[in-house]
């Protein structure tokens, strides 16, 4: 064998030996990385981020906490996206039999979530307060329509009949006010049947000022 033979046989077996390096470097790389948890991205109404909500479903934290609420406006008729994490599944819901409209509460528990939306709500008390029930029969005044649920997304599909606008009904909802939000998530070993507030480690909480029509 030449010495140009000797010297092209040896690059072609070291460049072989480095592209089997290069490839077991790619195969070890994409095995660490395959169920890599996604980094929470909270869906917010008309954003772009809703590609990934499928992906972050299991997403969890303790307490709840609620990240971003979709603009409320004055209206009972009106779709409302609330993101974050940690707000389980499945609340047990009863019918609004108070209303009797088809709107639902949710029911407090130790082992499923519920929500209350007030208006003006603190220390002191509140104007009025919607979607939650102390317990199966004791319905709220006003229902709520819950579109869907999971641990990173609640969608509130409006308000029950029974709340209006500037003074149409008892209870009305008006540019300005302030709409405060509170998720109770599972497990709540704290939870024990009071009404607001709830247990604050088990509650998360948000708050949003109402926009004009």
């Amino acid at each position: 064998m030449s010495r140009n033979q000797a010297v092209e046989g040896g690059v072609n077996q070291t460049t072989t030996t480095s592209m089997m390096t290069i490839l077991m470097i790619m195969i070890i790389v994409v095995s660490t990385t395959v169920g890599y948890s996604a980094v929470f991205a909270p869906e917010t109404s008309g954003s772009s981020t809703s590609a990934v909500s499928t992906s972050v479903v299991n997403v969890g934290c303790s307490p709840p906490q609620i990240i971003s609420v979709s603009t409320v406006i004055a209206s009972a008729n009106q779709t409302i996206v609330i993101s974050g994490c940690g707000f389980g599944s499945n609340p047990e819901t009863v019918n609004n039999t108070y209303a009797n409209d088809g709107s639902i509460d949710t029911v407090e528990s130790q082992v499923t979530p519920s929500i209350a939306v007030t208006d003006g709500y603190s220390a002191a008390g509140w104007t009025w307060e919607a979607g939650f029930a102390v317990s199966p029969s004791t319905p709220d005044t006003i229902g709520i329509h819950i579109q869907s649920w999971n641990g990173t997304r609640i969608v509130i599909d409006g308000f029950g009949s029974l709340l209006g606008t500037g003074d149409q009904q008892e209870f009305n909802i008006n540019a300005g006010d302030t709409i405060t939000f509170l998720v109770v998530g599972p497990d709540c070993s704290a939870a024990t049947y009071s009404f607001p507030p709830f247990p604050s480690t088990c509650t998360g909480t948000f708050q949003a000022t109402v926009q004009g029509q």
